[in-house]
């Protein structure tokens, strides 16, 4: 059983009679007509590199407006580089840094040059194609009847803090910001086939709408996660932190955690946004509202019973709302799905290893 706290989820009603918010800054992050893209590559040991740029005008015109080349010339023994570094898997059953459960819940933070929306802006959603599965009573996730998923086209804080996460292994998955430099994803996210080769990378995009990437985008040096000391996934456990390089949660901001309640079970309050890959070609991020019916805990962790739809590109996406204190907190990151006693559900990973492994990485990164 989850403790309880006076803390509780808004309902939509409650949300509905709020009045979007203003930014009330410019932000110090952007300037007019400045645009950045960052590279990486690898050099021997102690050797400099040297550099030039040159920028050419191409002559096919889009829209009326001329195209130019931008080219970097790197002299030297240099190659490109995609740049995982290091993981910090951390025990199980240990206190982190930083107070446990509901009450040390680390918190979510606007800046005050993001306007804020309490509903989010939609567009109808393509026809879906029939997906055929074999039989068996467990699937990877499951899209239930009378699916209410929409595609999300709302850039206000905090709809745009979800984004897509592409890793060396090939697989694709979701993540949301919970810190300057942080973004919180399931542990199955890792690219482990890559990392037992000795090479391997992340790449976080927030707000991925088809090609547009509206904020840029950030590869990951460092990973934490929980040692569960097995050769499967503990499902209470699938999370983990990625750090950036780029501190995307200082420009964007981020939400807080929050360890679930009992409470809460049935409440149709939670909001989900991920990548699923049968909506909008999987680089299309999609949102619903939906409830936890149940909870069922694993030393410190929990996991966490939904009929919200979900499918393959979810994996890691949170599931979120406002709270009765202004905060905006993830209850729960989207882990698999199947037959638990004889139901058919999907399930997410919370808990209050979740929120210290998110303390964790605020204290020390």
């Amino acid at each position: 059983m989850a403790r309880r706290t006076s803390r509780r989820p808004l309902t939509r009603k409650e949300l509905r009679n709020r009045q979007p918010v203003d930014a009330t800054r410019v932000s110090p992050y952007t300037r007019a007509g400045l645009g950045t893209r960052t590279v990486y590559v690898s050099s021997p040991s102690k050797s400099a590199i040297a550099h030039s740029v040159k920028i050419d005008r191409v002559d096919i015109r889009a829209k009326g407006s001329p195209i130019w080349q931008v080219r970097f010339e790197v002299e030297g023994n240099v190659q490109d580089h995609l740049p995982g570094q290091e993981l910090h898997p951390q025990p199980l059953s240990r206190p982190l840094p930083g107070k446990r459960g509901a009450s040390g819940s680390p918190g979510s933070f606007r800046p005050r040059w993001r306007s804020m929306s309490f509903q989010p802006k939609s567009q109808p959603r393509s026809p879906e194609p029939v997906v055929r599965m074999k039989g068996g009573s467990v699937r990877p996730l499951v899209v239930f009847p009378d699916d209410s998923r929409k595609i999300l086209t709302d850039t206000n804080w905090p709809w745009d803090l979800t984004g897509k996460i592409y890793n060396s292994d090939g697989f694709a998955g979701s993540g949301v910001l919970i810190g300057d430099r942080l973004v919180l994803t399931a542990r199955h996210v890792i690219p482990w086939n890559s990392i037992a080769k000795g090479s391997w990378w992340m790449q976080f995009i927030p707000a991925l709408f088809g090609t547009r990437q509206p904020f840029g985008s950030s590869y990951t040096s460092d990973v934490t996660y929980y040692n569960t000391e097995d050769d499967e996934f503990n499902l209470a456990h699938d999370y983990a932190v990625m750090r950036l390089f780029e501190p995307m949660g200082s420009q964007l901001g981020y939400l807080g955690s929050i360890s679930y309640d009992d409470d809460w079970n049935g409440e149709d309050v939670w909001i989900n946004i991920g990548y699923p890959s049968d909506m909008g070609g999987g680089v299309e991020p999609a949102w619903q509202q939906a409830s936890i019916f149940n909870n069922v805990s694993d030393d410190d962790g929990q996991i966490l019973e939904t009929m919200a739809s979900l499918a393959h590109g979810n994996s890691g996406g949170p599931f979120f709302d406002w709270f009765n204190d202004n905060q905006v907190q993830v209850a729960g990151v989207v882990s698999s799905g199947g037959t638990i006693d004889g139901v058919l559900m999907n399930t997410l990973a919370g808990g209050d290893e979740m929120v210290e492994l998110i303390n964790w990485a605020r204290a020390n990164w």
